[in-house]
C-alpha cells in the first residue's frame, strides 16, 4: 500500500527507479526502514497497489461475481507525504494539510464505488459522506437493520444518484492521551456544515473558520469577518464530542523492534 514505510517488491521498484530526482527517506526514530530511493518506491507502491486492484476486478470477472458485487475503494486519512516535506507528487492536489491534522488535506480523500446496473460509469457526486457511515450503508446494502445509537447514516440514496439529507454536521478530532486517557479538554479537531469548515488546529487552541464553497484550500481564515458563525460552530464543536474511552497502548520500543 502507498504509505510510510516505503518498502515495496523489487519488481515494482525497479519499475521507476532512475525516473525521478531522488530525496533519501530516513526516519531519526528508527521506527520505518530508511529508502534511498523514496520516490521510485512510492511510485512502484501506488502502481502495485492498482495493479492488485485490477486483479481483485478480475477475479470477481472471472467468477461471475462482478454484476452481484459492490467494490468500495478509499483511504482512511489524507496524504501522509506532506508530513515528511515531500510534495513531488502533489498527494493532495493542492489541499492543505496531511495525516494527522484536520485541515482538507488530512480529512477529504476520494471515495471509488463500482456498482453495475445501479452506478453508472463515470458518474461523481459530491455528496460529503464520512465512516461512521459506512456500517449503515453495508448494513442497508445487506438488507439488515444497523445498530441502534450510532452516528453514521446509510449513504445508499446518494450513491445510486438519488436526493439525500446530508449530515447535519462532521465531526473529527485527534485527542492527545496520556496513559490511556485523552487528556484534552480542546483537542485538535474539526467540524463541517454546509459549506462552514471550523478547524482547531491545536489541542486548546484558537479555531478557524473556512468556506470551503469558495475556499477548499483553506488559505483565508475567515472567523473574525463572521464572529456569529464562528461561535455557533465552537459551540457546536463542544456540545458534540463526546469523551474518548481509555486506550492503553502497548509500550512501544522501535529500536528493540528494529
Amino acid at each position: 500500500m502507498p504509505h510510510v514505510e516505503y518498502l515495496v517488491p523489487e519488481d515494482s521498484l525497479k519499475e521507476y527507479r532512475g525516473r525521478y530526482p531522488e530525496v533519501p527517506f530516513v526516519d531519526p526514530r528508527k521506527h520505518y526502514a530508511d529508502q534511498p530511493e523514496s520516490r521510485a518506491a512510492y511510485a512502484g507502491m501506488v502502481t502495485r497497489l492498482d495493479k492488485l486492484v485490477g486483479k481483485v476486478l478480475a477475479l470477481l470477472e472471472e467468477l461471475k461475481l462482478a454484476d452481484n458485487t459492490i467494490v468500495f475503494f478509499t483511504s482512511d486519512n489524507g496524504a501522509a507525504l506532506p508530513i515528511y516535506k515531500e510534495m513531488f507528487f502533489d498527494s493532495t492536489s493542492g489541499l492543505r494539510g496531511h495525516k494527522q491534522n484536520m485541515y482538507e488535506g488530512g480529512l477529504r480523500v476520494p471515495m471509488v464505488v463500482r456498482w453495475p446496473g445501479q452506478i453508472p460509469a463515470g458518474k461523481v457526486s459530491d455528496f460529503p459522506w464520512m465512516f461512521e457511515d459506512v456500517l449503515p450503508t453495508f448494513a442497508e446494502l445487506a438488507g439488515v437493520a444497523a445498530p441502534k445509537g450510532i452516528a453514521g447514516q446509510s449513504v445508499v440514496r446518494a450513491l445510486t444518484g438519488k436526493s439525500q439529507k446530508p449530515h447535519d454536521y462532521l465531526y473529527w478530532e485527534l485527542p492527545r492521551f496520556t496513559k490511556g486517557t485523552s487528556v484534552d479538554t480542546k483537542p485538535m479537531a474539526a467540524l463541517r456544515q454546509g459549506k462552514w469548515k471550523m478547524v482547531r488546529p491545536a489541542s486548546n487552541g484558537a479555531v478557524e473558520l473556512y468556506d470551503l464553497t469558495t475556499d477548499p484550500f483553506e488559505k483565508t481564515d475567515v472567523s473574525a469577518r463572521y464572529p456569529a458563525v464562528t461561535k455557533k460552530l465552537e459551540a457546536l464543536m463542544a456540545k458534540v464530542r463526546t469523551m474518548p474511552r481509555v486506550q492503553p497502548d502497548p509500550p512501544q520500543d522501535f529500536a528493540r523492534r528494529s
